[in-house]
């Protein structure tokens, strides 16, 4: 899917979590937006160069901590998501083409996160362990 943003940006990854919407762009951008109650957005923050490339997919993780997984240039990186930036990322694969993420919170239970990474011929399933992938 291909998002257009007034700033002439062309979104390729998406996502929302909290009261934010968060867009990947072909340049490489990560555009940050505020919904407010009234369902009006305006942009947040404009992170240039957030990736060399394209930004293809982006996920939030919710369950333990807030963190952003990217697919760009082929590799899957992990941010931390503060208060109101976003740190520098560690990168957790490289060859990958696409991501799924499974998050867990059902009553009763232990909260869990898993990732699944497609790379060429195979998928690499990844669990969330107390303080990382």
């Amino acid at each position: 899917a291909v998002v257009s943003t007034q700033s002439g940006h062309y979104g390729r990854g998406i996502c929302t979590f909290e009261d934010r919407l968060l867009v990947g762009t072909k340049q490489g951008t990560l555009l940050v937006y505020k919904i407010d109650e009234a369902d009006k957005i305006d942009l947040f923050v404009t992170l240039k160069c957030f990736a060399k490339k394209a930004i293809n997919q982006i996920a939030v993780t919710t369950v333990f901590h807030r963190q952003l997984i990217c697919l760009s240039d082929s590799a899957i990186t992990i941010h931390n998501i503060m208060q109101s930036s976003i740190q520098a990322g560690s990168v957790l694969t490289r060859g990958a083409s696409l991501f799924a993420l499974h998050q867990s919170t059902a009553p009763n239970e232990q909260p869990s996160a898993q990732l699944a990474v497609a790379t060429r011929r195979k998928i690499t399933l990844y669990h969330w362990l107390k303080k990382g992938w």
